[in-house]
């Protein structure tokens, strides 16, 4: 494991050292996300993956933050594989140092004790990014573009370059997995951290379609990318393609009418749910009411 920090922010007064590397200037913090967010192909080729937070801190004031797991690995090993990256962002004037790899942690059992993440107060939305998206310049840059904006609306962008295909799954290979997932060097989830709770659904309304309008600027640039759907917004537009593929979505619902023919067991956006629909007492998307049959 390997960190990899830098910050853009007014750089005036008796500012002092930090441990993230400064970028001179806005322009420059983006190349160096851009530069970082190309090099994860790289990552991904040798097995490893990229874990990744850009966020604003204020109106001038912006985020990176990652971290490098390079499974079986040697620290000299991790430090060649991530080195071209550090000499491009310190080409651009980004200062960042080398870095001394260590073990990693983050999964061992002492960590969580088997216990998963605290349910929050806040929403997001999920997409699958395409690999044909590195393999050109213009369609790239676009990509950016839409993520930058996003993160410029106020919006965390959490991105994790993987690179999980058959070959790498292994058994039993083509299963219900999301087809998208077998062509993708990244998924990102896109994080609201607007407070939802105690909002009327009007509020709510309007705070979900404002995200939402920056996530279809990256779903515009990601066409077939798909969502990861446990990570993902309830309300993903196409739900059925986006989270299990086209041709996918059809043979699971044949399979769920098979062994399920009553429709016994139910879930919002699981293969066959659009037969029913919860009547929510508020008017709102919710699971607030009766279970019914979807009307005609």
């Amino acid at each position: 494991m390997a960190p990899l920090n830098f910050n853009v922010r007014p750089l005036t007064g008796t500012t002092p050292p930090s441990t993230p590397a400064l970028a001179k200037d806005l322009a420059t913090f983006w190349a160096g996300v851009n530069k970082f967010f190309f090099y994860g192909k790289s990552i991904t080729s040798v097995g490893g993956t990229a874990f990744s937070y850009v966020s604003q801190q204020s109106n001038t004031s912006y985020s990176f933050t990652n971290t490098f797991e390079m499974p079986g690995m040697s620290a000299a090993q991790v430090v060649t594989a991530i080195q071209p990256l550090f000499d491009d962002l310190n080409s651009i004037g980004i200062p960042v140092g080398n870095v001394s790899p260590v073990a990693s942690l983050l999964w061992a059992p002492s960590t969580r004790q088997g216990r998963g993440d605290t349910p929050g107060n806040s929403r997001f939305a999920s997409r699958l990014f395409p690999k044909r998206n590195w393999d050109n310049a213009t369609v790239f840059n676009s990509t950016m573009s839409a993520i930058q904006e996003s993160v410029e609306a106020g919006y965390t962008f959490h991105g994790n370059h993987m690179a999980p295909t058959e070959a790498v799954a292994g058994y039993p290979g083509n299963n219900a997995v999301n087809p998208a997932f077998r062509d993708t060097y990244m998924h990102a989830d896109s994080f609201d951290f607007a407070r939802l709770r105690g909002k009327t659904v009007e509020e709510n309304k309007i705070s979900h379609d404002r995200h939402n309008f920056y996530m279809e600027k990256i779903r515009k640039v990601t066409p077939g990318g798909g969502a990861y759907m446990n990570e993902a917004d309830l309300l993903e537009p196409e739900w059925q393609e986006s989270f299990f593929g086209k041709e996918d979505y059809k043979k699971l619902v044949r399979i769920k009418k098979d062994w399920d023919p009553w429709g016994v067991f139910w879930a919002p956006t699981t293969p066959g749910s659009e037969a029913w629909e919860v009547m929510s007492i508020d008017g709102g998307p919710n699971q607030n009411g009766r279970l019914c049959r979807a009307s005609e």
